[in-house]
Parts: C-alpha cells; sequence; structure tokens
C-alpha cells in the first residue's frame, strides 16, 4: 500500500496545511510517519511546517526541512526573484530522493495549487509529475467546487499523475458537491470536513 502523498489543493487558503496536520497525526498513530514542504513562502508570518507539527504533536524528527524558504508571502516564482534567487527542479528532486529513501510514510504538501509557477518555464505540477507521488486534491467546498476540481483533475490526468483521492474541506450548506465531483470527476472523495475549531478538524481528517 502506498503511503506516501503529494497534497495540493484547487487554491491558496483551501486547508492544505490543516490537512497535512490530520493525514500526518493518523499515519503516526500507526507508525512512524514524516511530513515535507520543498518549497516555504512567507516565512515570517507563516511557516506552514510549525503550523503543522503545532496542529499535530508530531515530534521534531518526523519533519524535514524545506528545501527553499523565502519571506515573502507570495508566489514562490515572485519571493524567489525577490531574493535575488532561483528554483531548481533538479535541487528539489535530489532532496526529495533522500527524502522518499528515507521514510515509508510521507505527506508532501505543495504551495498553493497545481499550476503555480516556481520558476521560468517550471510549474508545480511539473515538480508533482517528477515525484511521481499520488495526489491528495484538497477542495474549498463551496460554491463552484465542483468545477475547480474537475479542472484539477484534468491537468493532472494530463501528466499521468495518479490521485488518491479529494478532500472536501472546509464544508458548508452545500450537500450536491460531493456526489457531482465523485461523478463528473470519477475519483473518490476521501472525507468531507465541516467548519469547526481547528483542533477537531485535525482530528476528524487523522480518522479518515
Amino acid at each position: 500500500m502506498n503511503r506516501k502523498f503529494f497534497v495540493t489543493g484547487t487554491d491558496t487558503d483551501v486547508g492544505k496545511t490543516v490537512v497535512c496536520a490530520g493525514l500526518l497525526k493518523g499515519a503516526l498513530a500507526k507508525g512512524p510517519a514524516h511530513y515535507w514542504k520543498p518549497i516555504q513562502s512567507g516565512t515570517i508570518s507563516d511557516d506552514d511546517t510549525q503550523k503543522v507539527a503545532e496542529l499535530s504533536g508530531a515530534p521534531a524528527d518526523a519533519f524535514f526541512s524545506p528545501e527553499y524558504r523565502f519571506k515573502a508571502p507570495l508566489s514562490p516564482h515572485l519571493a524567489a526573484e525577490m531574493e535575488g534567487r532561483h528554483i531548481a527542479l533538479d535541487t528539489l528532486l535530489k532532496s526529495a530522493a533522500k527524502i522518499l529513501a528515507s521514510t515509508e510514510t510521507l505527506i508532501v504538501e505543495g504551495a498553493g495549487g497545481l499550476l503555480v509557477p516556481l520558476a521560468p518555464g517550471l510549474l508545480q505540477i511539473d515538480l508533482i509529475a517528477a515525484l511521481k507521488l499520488p495526489v491528495i486534491l484538497v477542495v474549498y467546498d463551496k460554491l463552484g467546487a465542483i468545477n475547480h476540481t474537475l479542472l484539477s483533475l484534468e491537468a493532472c490526468r494530463s501528466r499521468n499523475i495518479p490521485i488518491h483521492g479529494v478532500i472536501l474541506n472546509r464544508a458548508g450548506t452545500i450537500d450536491g458537491n460531493q456526489k457531482s465531483i465523485e461523478e463528473y470527476g470519477k475519483v473518490r472523495v476521501l472525507g468531507r470536513i465541516f467548519e469547526t475549531p481547528l483542533p477537531e478538524a485535525v482530528q476528524n481528517i487523522a480518522s479518515l
């Protein structure tokens, strides 16, 4: 059974970090598990590795350090440009190879959505395809979620990226999204998480 996944979203601020915290917490209940965010933008006020650590209660040795850290909370290519730096796919893949070989259970969190630029000629989806990890797609469960989800699924399939499933996060009053996404997207919805206090949401995800 594959226990290594790349968690991405249909947009920024859809709850990927909370989902990663829950997935890590659930995995740790069964054995050793790790989390890695390869590219972190916004280290001054918004560090996702630290958030996952706080929300999941995971020990320090469950975390791999980001390969790239940028101060500005911007798209990675812009944050890198501001610091006169460049994100290189080869560098990311070298680190990934070591990390993937060192753990049996790994949650990798992407930056924003699938088509976020990382560098000229390089999108996040290119990194995902190169890693060959199945995707868990986090969707903000609101009006428009069906369209956003189907577009993201199509982008993954066009690059032969395996899709493990979808998590509908911050669910509200629209009850038809799950059925429509499963029917039209030909994908499994792993869970529908309602908007609750963060500790409760993390526990709900851990129980999936």
